[in-house]
């Protein structure tokens, strides 16, 4: 698979907006003492679909995204 450049990994141009479709998480910190909120829970790293790590900044971006946030938390606690 050929590299993914900012212009597929963002969906805006302030590149704040995480292109999540293109991504798996690897990994979760889920913390139950705040079910079923899980607000103090967060993705610890996470890989391109070309098979590079998000850098910190990606993972800052990424992490800010609540829904999706969530939506994977939800899905590994279970």
């Amino acid at each position: 698979m050929r590299r993914l450049t900012d212009k597929d990994k963002y969906l805006d141009k302030e590149k704040t907006k995480i292109n999540t479709a293109l991504l798996d998480v690897d990994d979760v910190h889920i913390n139950f003492e705040d079910y079923p909120d899980f607000c103090d829970s967060f993705i610890i790293s996470a890989i391109w679909h070309d098979g590079t790590e998000l850098v910190d900044e990606e993972m800052e971006h990424l992490n800010d995204d609540s829904q999706f946030v969530y939506e994977i938390i939800e899905s590994r606690a279970y």
